[in-house]
C-alpha cells in the first residue's frame, strides 16, 4: 500500500502529537469495549502482547511512519503492503458499522415506527451523512486538532458511563433495591468461551495511532493507556449491571442502560444519550483520522484526495447495503472489520518475533534481548486470536450466518496478498 514515507516529510507539516492527543484516537476506537464486561478483560489480556510486539518493532525501525513500515522492517516489503491493506480495509469496515450505529441514533427521533427502520431511507441517509461529515473533519482539520477532539469526546463519553456505574453501585450498597431485569441463565462451558470471544473484540482498533507512528514519541503508552482505561470502565459497568439488576450473573452488562433509566429516569436518559453520541462520534472520527493518513501515498498514479473519495464512496455503498440488509449483507459483514484486524495483529506478532536477538532497544533505551516470552507470544497470541475468530463459528455448529464473516475475511486476505505481490512487481519494474 503506502509507497511514500510520511516520516521523511517536513516536520513542520506533521508536528508531534502530545501524550493525551496520541491517546485520544486509540481511546475513541477502543471505547466500544466499555460495554463488553468480562469479555473486554479477556480482550485486554490477549491484545497486550500485540502492543509489546509493536513497541519492539518500533525499537528496530524508529523512523517508521506506519504499522506497515514497522512490519516491513523484519518481514519485508510485501508483508508491509499486506499489512497496510488489511489495516485500511479493517478500519473502513469498522467505520461503516460505527457510522451506521451513529446514524441510527440520530435518525431515531424522526422515525415514526422504529420497527420499520430498515424499510426506510432515513437510516442510511443519516448514516452516510454522518460518515461524510466526519470524514471532512478528519481531512480538513489539522491532525492534532482531530486527535484532541477524539480524545475529549471519548473521555466525556467514558466518564459519563463511569459515573453512571458508580452511582448504581452506590445506590444499591446504600439500600436501593435492584431493578428487576430477569434474564437467562449464564451460559456454561463452550458457550461461555464463545460469548467471551465475541465480547473480546470490542477493543480491536486500538492501534489507530500506529498510522502516525512518526508523530509520537512513545508508541506503546497511548495504546496501553487506552486499553487500560476502557477495561477499567468495562469492569465497573459490568459490576454495576450485576449489582443493579436481578437475575443470574451476566458476562456482559447488557441490562446496564435499562438499569440506569429505571433508577434515574430523567438524568439517566440524558446522560446515556450524551455518552452514546460522544462515543459513537469519537470512534468514527478516530478511524477516519487513521484512514486519511493511510491513503496518503497509496499510489503515485492517484492523489490522496481521489483515493479517499473512492474509498468513501465504497463505504457509503456498504452502509446503504447494510441498513437495507440487501441479500443479507448486514449479518454477513458482522465482525468482519474486527476479524481482519485480528489477522493483522497475528502478522505483527510474527514480525516482532523475527527481530534478531539483541538488535532491538526498548523505549527506555536499554538493550532487550529476545526472550522466551517472545517465543511464547509467537505461538500463543496467534492461537488466541484464532480461537476468538473460530469459537463463535464452532459454537453455532457452523451455521451459515457465522461462517460468512470468516469467508469474507478470507477473500479480503487473498486480495491483500494479491495487492502486495503486484505492488512489489511494479516496484521491481
Amino acid at each position: 500500500m503506502p509507497k511514500k514515507r510520511i516520516a521523511s516529510e517536513p516536520t513542520e507539516d506533521y508536528p508531534d502529537l502530545s501524550g493525551w492527543q496520541a491517546t485520544g484516537p486509540s481511546l475513541a476506537v477502543a471505547s466500544s469495549g466499555a460495554f463488553g464486561g468480562l469479555g473486554t478483560l479477556v480482550g485486554a489480556i490477549i491484545l497486550a502482547p500485540v502492543i509489546h510486539a509493536l513497541v519492539r518493532l518500533r525499537s528496530v525501525a524508529p523512523d517508521a511512519a506506519t504499522i506497515a513500515e514497522l512490519v516491513a522492517a523484519t518481514l519485508g516489503g510485501r508483508a508491509g503492503t499486506f499489512t497496510a491493506t488489511l489495516q485500511t480495509i479493517g478500519y473502513a469496515v469498522l467505520a461503516v458499522v460505527g457510522a451506521q450505529t451513529f446514524g441510527l441514533q440520530m435518525a431515531a427521533p424522526v422515525i415514526d415506527e422504529p420497527a420499520t427502520v430498515a424499510e426506510t431511507w432515513t437510516w442510511p441517509v443519516y448514516s452516510v451523512a454522518a460518515l461524510v461529515l466526519i470524514t471532512l473533519l478528519a481531512y480538513a482539520l489539522p491532525g492534532r486538532v482531530v486527535a484532541g477532539l477524539a480524545a475529549v469526546l471519548a473521555a466525556v463519553g467514558l466518564l459519563i458511563t463511569f459515573y453512571n456505574a458508580l452511582a448504581i453501585i452506590a445506590s444499591v450498597l446504600s439500600g436501593t433495591p435492584p431493578v428487576d431485569v430477569g434474564g437467562e441463565p449464564l451460559p456454561t462451558g463452550f458457550a461461555t468461551a464463545s460469548a467471551l470471544a465475541v465480547l473480546a473484540v470490542g477493543l480491536v482498533g486500538f492501534d489507530v495511532i500506529t498510522t502516525r507512528a512518526g508523530e509520537v514519541r512513545w508508541l506503546g503508552r497511548p495504546m496501553g493507556i487506552a486499553i487500560g482505561a476502557v477495561t477499567l470502565v468495562a469492569l465497573l459497568v459490568w459490576l454495576a449491571d450485576h449489582l443493579g439488576g436481578t437475575g443470574a450473573l451476566r458476562l456482559s452488562p447488557r441490562q446496564f442502560g435499562y438499569i440506569v433509566y429505571s433508577m434515574y429516569p430523567e438524568a439517566g436518559v440524558i446522560s446515556m444519550a450524551v455518552a452514546t453520541v460522544c462515543l459513537g462520534f469519537a470512534a468514527v472520527l478516530g478511524l477516519m483520522w487513521a484512514i486519511v493518513r493511510l491513503v496518503q501515498g497509496v499510489d503515485d498514479r492517484i492523489s490522496s484526495e481521489a483515493a479517499l473519495a473512492i474509498l468513501l464512496g465504497l463505504m457509503a455503498v456498504l452502509i446503504v447495503a447494510r441498513c437495507r440488509d440487501w441479500v443479507g449483507i448486514h449479518g454477513a459483514t458482522n465482525y468482519v472489520g474486527e476479524l481482519v484486524l485480528l489477522l493483522m495483529y497475528a502478522v505483527v506478532v510474527e514480525a516482532s518475533a523475527r527481530i534478531p536477538g539483541g538488535q532491538e532497544r526498548s523505549d527506555s533505551g536499554t538493550a532487550a534481548g529476545e526472550s522466551t516470552v517472545i517465543w511464547w507470544s509467537r505461538i500463543l497470541v496467534p492461537s488466541a486470536l484464532a480461537a476468538v475468530a473460530l469459537l463463535p463459528v464452532v459454537n453455532s455448529r457452523f451455521a451459515v450466518s457465522a461462517v460468512w464473516p470468516l469467508a469474507i475475511v478470507a477473500v479480503i486476505a487473498a486480495i491483500a496478498a494479491a495487492v502486495s505481490v503486484m505492488g512489489r512487481r511494479e516496484a521491481a519494474d
